[in-house]
């Protein structure tokens, strides 16, 4: 059996994905949201991503985190190593720095993991918006999720590369 079944279909994923956002009413910006969903899924690729799980669970980071979609049901539909990806990258505690901590503790140790929560948060610094917060906490953040082997894979490092540039960026202006 091909384990890259219609379970990991970018385009099965970004409907459903798409689905249950549009049904919680959520917008990224002045943007549908299934614009980041595309932009992070194109982040990725942009920088040599090719694994498709990997790249769906990119397009469905956000499910568990801001809709109703169960873990149950995500896993039977796309399978345990997309809903184990996504749920890496779903951060649980009681406020931003819990959640961010409990994300990098998750993340640590896989470069898959890690991609697609830099992706995620190189496309929000690239449309501008909560800017001040995401430069507040980066160094922390960075430093919870570093460990020495995957910021040393070649994808992890253009992310955090795009990303520090992106703030620094920002910071200069201010």
């Amino acid at each position: 059996m091909n384990p890259l079944s219609h379970q990991t279909s970018p385009l099965r994923a970004l409907q459903f994905a798409s689905a249950a956002h549009e049904a919680e009413g959520q917008t990224w910006g002045e943007f549908p949201y299934s614009e980041h969903l595309i932009r992070v899924y194109e982040t990725l690729r942009r920088v040599g991503v090719d694994n498709e799980f990997v790249l769906v669970a990119a397009i469905l980071h956000d499910v568990l985190e801001d809709t109703l979609v169960s873990p149950a049901e995500l896993k039977s539909e796309f399978g345990p190593l997309v809903y184990d990806l996504v749920e890496s990258v779903t951060g649980r505690g009681a406020n931003r720095r819990e959640r961010n901590k409990d994300i990098a503790d998750k993340c640590r140790g896989s470069w898959g993991r890690t991609a697609i929560k830099l992706a995620d948060r190189v496309v929000n610094v690239e449309l501008g918006g909560k800017l001040g917060m995401y430069a507040d906490e980066h160094f922390e953040f960075i430093a919870d999720l570093y460990e020495e082997e995957v910021f040393q894979d070649s994808v992890v490092v253009k992310l955090a590369g795009i990303l520090d540039a992106a703030l620094a960026k920002w910071v200069a202006s201010k």
